[in-house]
């Protein structure tokens, strides 16, 4: 859901976790709440993950084990132009592979990559990875644009190229030294890495519920940065829809099996107070994608949260607000009191994009035959294939030290033609000094014939 776990932006530098958003953040764990919402979510498996892989997950570099298959790099082998086979640089990149990996012969888990693939294939054949809080969606450009996995080195790819899956470790490294070592807690606090079965989800149709004392109070669109018409005239089918989805299904759940997101006023509990994200398809079902708790670090989207703290002795500190700053309620009106916001390009405008810094580096703006098609300003606008980038690093890689050797033996002929006009110069003065002891000894011979 966030860039720091839980939500997909990050806000700003998130408060000292309490005791009581320590336990939010553990019900909030995908292989925590998921098994509850069977019906109304995606199908998933869970894998926990080992200390060796952790490792390995945790070292600088993208080095994948020699036994791994991209889905992105599965396709047979290509010619160029000129009809040449590429057979050489297949080779170049086998020796270079072999090489890289020989250092890293440990960085190979059977079980880990059986596993994987054990789990893609119950789930369709393509899935989708998620962290405790996190998906890799920061890295979604190394593997062809999108976050669908199907193969165990899809996979692995992305959570080795993701900054929000290190986010998501050092998160669980943090709130391990709040909990007590010997807890329930502390065990259940441990990285699980679940696959969610692939399904395409128009964005227009997500939407972030927020649930204050049991009460859905408002909604907002989950992508702010896209505006679509059609989302305005939604609005009243959409808050009958929900209002009607969390009253029977969702509330209910979570205040008998989540007791931990529980908001308490004194010794009395008065209600689960939480953020879910949900999709509502075309036949009007809704789908529970995501939990998080309330207030930072999740992003309140088209909201604001009006305070700074979450949780603060068990009760919540942190109201959620509309631009005009008043507090968003939590009375029960039969779904009428539910707050809807939607970008409407009049009083919602879009706002920024927060993965647009998540993109193909800079290096590979404009590099066409990557697998993408030259789009404005020779961008691409395609996925990527790995192996073709793969060639054209190493034909780039080539032409560079073509131009250092051109270089170097450019600037050893300007040294020769240095030291050649030196010589040649050095020759003249000769020549000149010669030249005039010839006419001094000339002139003392004409001298001495002329006393003769």
């Amino acid at each position: 859901m966030t860039a720091s776990p839980p939500s997909e932006t990050a806000c700003s530098p998130d408060p000292p976790p309490s005791r009581r958003l320590v336990a939010a953040l553990h019900a909030c764990q995908v292989h925590v709440w998921a098994p509850l919402f069977r019906k109304w979510t995606l199908k998933s498996r869970s894998i926990t993950l080992s200390s060796e892989f952790l490792s390995w997950l945790q070292t600088d570099g993208v080095i994948l084990p020699p036994s791994v298959e991209l889905s992105s790099t599965g396709h047979e082998r290509t010619q160029h132009e000129d009809g040449e086979d590429d057979w050489e640089i297949e080779w170049q990149r086998r020796v270079e592979k072999e090489s890289i990996c020989s250092s890293y012969s440990s960085s190979s888990f059977p079980a880990f990559e059986a596993a994987l693939t054990e789990a893609i294939a119950e789930l369709g054949g393509a899935v989708v990875p998620k962290l405790n809080w996190s998906v890799p969606r920061d890295a979604a450009w190394v593997n062809g644009g999108t976050i669908k996995c199907e193969t165990a080195g899809d996979v692995m790819l992305l959570l080795k190229s993701s900054d929000r899956m290190q986010n998501d470790l050092d998160r669980l490294e943090e709130l391990q030294q709040i909990v007590t070592p010997s807890s329930a807690l502390s065990s259940a606090l441990q990285p699980v890495l679940t696959l969610r079965k692939w399904a395409y989800f128009h964005p227009s149709m997500h939407f972030r519920c927020f649930v204050r004392r049991s009460v859905l109070c408002a909604v907002s669109q989950r992508e702010p940065s896209a505006f679509y018409p059609f989302l305005a005239d939604e609005i009243p089918r959409l808050r009958t829809l929900l209002h009607t989805f969390f009253l029977l299904h969702i509330t209910p759940i979570l205040t008998t099996s989540l007791p931990s997101l529980f908001e308490e006023e004194g010794e009395k509990q008065v209600g689960v107070t939480v953020c879910v994200d949900v999709y509502v398809d075309r036949q009007g079902r809704i789908w529970v994608l995501d939990l998080a708790p309330w207030g930072p670090p999740t992003d309140a989207l088209l909201f604001a949260w009006g305070g700074t703290k979450a949780w603060e002795g068990g009760r919540l500190e942190v109201p959620l607000v509309a631009d005009d700053e008043s507090e968003v309620g939590a009375e029960d009106e039969g779904g009428e009191g539910i707050v809807v916001r939607v970008v409407d390009g009049e009083e919602v405008r879009v706002l920024p994009d927060p993965w647009a810094s998540c993109r193909v580096p800079l290096d590979l703006h404009g590099c066409v035959g990557l697998g993408g098609e030259a789009g404005p300003e020779g961008m691409l606008t395609g996925g990527l294939d790995m192996e073709a980038i793969m060639r054209a690093t190493m034909e780039e890689r080539s032409r560079r030290g073509r131009e250092v050797r051109s270089e170097s033996s450019g600037m050893e002929e300007e040294d020769k033609e240095d030291e050649e006009e030196l010589r040649g110069g050095n020759n003249e003065e000769e020549d000149e000094d010669t030249r005039k002891e010839k006419e001094e000894e000339e002139e003392e011979e004409l001298g001495e014939v002329r006393g003769k």
